[in-house]
């Protein structure tokens, strides 16, 4: 976006932003709001914000066009998808968990599921975060920076334990996951964990489309749904999957479609009379 902002004026004839009128900055926004979804248009205005402070910093000359990249957009909250207990089973199904590669699957996604960690920190988690005698992990969290303690559930150390005492190569590594193939060092990023959970659910004969909420991250949605049905309050939601605004958890408010069906309006009290077509 920041290369197209300049090649916009210039091809206007503007051969440096000290040419360009707020007008012009005005009619850029303008065309670009008709290209772009909401929410790319939030993105975009905050980009050009923080371009111009630059400018303004660095001393290059160009338009005060901060009240226009300061507009408030409200950005669209779409129904996101979610992992279901079904399509979990299935997955879990077509482990092969005679292979060290297969335990180690296992236990990665029965981790997320459980406790709602993300990819990029189940990658990071280390043999001594596991604190066996209390059964907890503990972990700082590489999104938020924030020391964490989630619970491990029976089926999930259970899980933990076998590929640790019997799957596991032989490392120097502090990571708990390894890669299962040399070299078998740590799993170098989160996209490996996607990647894999992709993989087992082509397997189980999951069907996938863009966007359709169901990759690794769903199974931290389906955590929060699995807290909402149960009557957990958002505010306990928001700690257990460390959101430090309880506005990031309310995204999980439209996953409990029971719960959110009583609250639709019936037609009482709207008159209602039947008429013949002709």
């Amino acid at each position: 976006m920041i290369r197209r902002y300049p090649y916009h004026f210039e091809a206007l004839g503007h051969e440096s932003l000290e040419l360009v009128s707020v007008d012009d900055v005005r009619e850029f926004i303008l065309k670009t709001a008709e290209e772009v979804r909401t929410s790319s248009l939030h993105n975009i205005l905050l980009y050009l914000k923080y371009f111009h402070i630059f400018l303004k910093e660095t001393g290059v000359p160009a338009p005060d066009c901060a009240s226009l990249f300061s507009y408030k957009i409200y950005r669209d909250m779409p129904i996101q998808g979610y992992v279901t207990d079904e399509e979990l089973d299935r997955i879990l199904a077509v482990i092969d968990t005679e292979s060290d590669m297969g335990k180690r699957d296992r236990a990665i996604i029965l981790t997320a599921a459980t406790t709602g960690l993300r990819a990029c920190d189940l990658i990071r988690l280390k043999l001594s975060d596991i604190d066996w005698r209390k059964g907890e992990i503990r972990l700082c969290q590489k999104k938020t920076g924030r020391t964490v303690y989630v619970p491990l559930v029976k089926q999930t150390g259970a899980a933990l334990q076998d590929y640790i005492l019997n799957a596991r190569p032989a490392s120097d590594c502090p990571e708990v996951f390894l890669r299962a193939v040399a070299p078998k060092t740590a799993i170098a990023n989160a996209v490996c964990i996607g990647s894999m959970f992709q993989q087992y659910q082509k397997k189980a004969g999951i069907a996938r489309h863009a966007f359709d909420g169901k990759g690794f991250h769903g199974l931290r949605r389906r955590l929060a749904k699995k807290l909402l049905v149960t009557g957990t309050p958002l505010t306990t939601i928001a700690q257990i999957l460390e959101h430090d605004d309880l506005k990031s958890s309310r995204q999980y408010l439209s996953l409990d479609t029971g719960n959110l069906k009583e609250c639709a309006l019936d037609f009482r009290g709207i008159p209602l009379e039947r008429r013949e077509l002709l």
